[in-house]
This record gives structure tokens, C-alpha cells and sequence, in this order.
């Protein structure tokens, strides 16, 4: 209940068209209302063939040697309760199972990391989805995004599933959305500075307390820090990158 601030690393959006689809096969596209309010939530619709039916999101650029990635976007129920999305590479060789009437994932494969799968509801019918995965070898990784799997079968143009914003970024768990539309994007990680607090502060004694909360036992510092400008008069809170421990230091 407690206000509280959300500071984000510095991520990059790997997919370089977030909100857009790179192919479709027996499928039709159209327009929706997305999660941001705009008309560019993309609704697919199967077709009467019988065989697959699916989208292909544009790609992500991966590096393998034990880096992980996580996988995000945007679904909203359509026709069917249980929806099934793949990693269109063997570079990432994984899947989520997202089932709305329980909001609930269940997610597989040999490059995926267990318990890492995620569906967090974003209003309006929408529910952001993923899951982390290691990548195994180098090169292009794009999802398969179907109205219902992969499966072969007699479609209808009455069955439908809705997308929108898909994001690859490399680290072990989701940051906020960065869209984009025919490059990567980076958001820069977030700082907070206050001035002006001298009066409030004396000059013999003071107190430095955090609330604060870790996305990830990741093994990464992160601190918050108060000083004069300089590394001499600093002191510093936060979680050590050895696991499960907390750092204060006073210089």
C-alpha cells in the first residue's frame, strides 16, 4: 500500500518491429485496440485451409555461450481458452501454454528456464505473458504467434486470437515494454537524483533508510547511494551481487 518508485536496468528491445507481424500463413489480419488505447493490436483470424495457422513476429538478434533472454507480449482472448506460442527458432527452443480461464502459463522446452514463465494482467481483456530462456546457439530468434497452436487442422474464420507488442531482451526477467518500429530500442537504466534538501539534513548526524524490493537474485549490485558529488563522502544501501545479502557502506 505504500508508494513506491520502479527503477528499471538498461534493457533493449531485440525485435525490431514490436507491433508489427513479419508473415502469415492461413491466416487474416486486422486491426484492434491495444493495450496503449491505439488501433494497432493485431487480431488473427484463421482461414478455412486445413493445415497450420499462425503469424511470424520479426526477429531478435541472439548470442549463445549461456546468455538468457526473456520473451514478452501482449495476448488477448479471443475464441479459444487455451492458446500455444513458440519460439520460431531451434536457437531458442521453448513454448508457453497461456490459459485464460484460469490466467494461468505453463511453459516448456530445452532451452527454457524453469519457473520463469509469467502472465500479468494488463486491463482491458489483455494479459502480458513470457518466459526465460537460454539461447544455444547464435543468430535470428521470432515467435510463432497462432490463433489457437501449431497443430494441423480445418480452420474458421470465425476463430481468432489477439497480439500485440512482442519484446525479446536479453536478462533473466521482464522489464516494461520498449516499442519499435524498424530497429532495436535501448532504455538507458534509471536514475533518481533530489536537490535542495540541505535545510532538512544536519550537519552532525542523519539517517538513510530504503524500502526496496529485487526483480531478481541475479547477482548484480544494486544500490541507492547518497554523497557529495564524490567517491571520498558517500554512503550506500543495497543488494551485494553475492547472492542473497545486503551491503552498507559508509566512506
Amino acid at each position: 500500500g505504500c508508494p513506491h518508485i520502479l527503477s528499471e536496468p538498461q534493457r533493449t528491445n531485440l525485435i525490431t518491429y514490436s507491433e508489427e507481424l513479419s508473415a502469415t500463413t492461413n491466416v487474416t489480419l486486422s486491426n484492434t485496440i491495444s493495450p496503449d488505447g491505439t488501433l494497432s493490436g493485431l487480431k488473427i483470424n484463421e482461414t478455412t485451409s486445413n493445415s497450420q495457422h499462425y503469424s511470424t513476429s520479426y526477429g531478435a538478434s541472439v548470442v549463445s555461450g549461456g546468455t538468457i533472454y526473456t520473451v514478452s507480449f501482449y495476448i488477448k482472448k479471443g475464441t479459444y481458452d487455451l492458446v500455444k506460442v513458440y519460439t520460431q527458432s531451434s536457437r531458442i527452443s521453448a513454448s508457453i501454454n497461456i490459459t485464460f480461464s484460469t490466467e494461468s502459463t505453463n511453459a516448456s522446452g530445452s532451452d527454457f528456464v524453469s519457473g520463469s514463465n509469467f502472465m500479468e494482467d494488463a486491463g482491458n481483456g489483455w494479459y502480458r505473458v513470457g518466459f526465460s530462456a537460454t539461447a544455444n546457439t547464435t543468430g535470428e530468434v521470432s515467435l510463432y504467434l497462432p490463433p489457437k497452436d501449431l497443430s494441423t487442422y480445418a480452420g474458421d474464420i470465425s476463430q481468432y486470437t489477439e497480439y500485440w507488442g512482442m519484446q525479446i531482451e536479453e536478462g533473466s526477467y521482464p522489464t516494461s515494454y520498449i516499442p519499435t518500429s524498424g530497429s532495436t530500442v535501448t532504455r538507458n537504466q534509471e536514475t533518481y537524483t533530489k536537490t535542495g534538501i540541505s535545510d532538512k539534513i544536519n550537519s552532525e548526524e542523519g539517517v538513510l533508510f530504503v524500502e526496496m524490493a529485487a526483480l531478481s537474485d541475479d547477482s548484480t549490485d544494486r544500490r541507492i547511494t547518497m554523497s557529495d558529488g564524490t567517491t571520498q563522502n558517500r554512503m550506500a544501501i543495497g543488494f551485494d551481487n553475492a547472492s542473497n545479502k545486503i551491503k552498507y557502506f559508509l566512506i
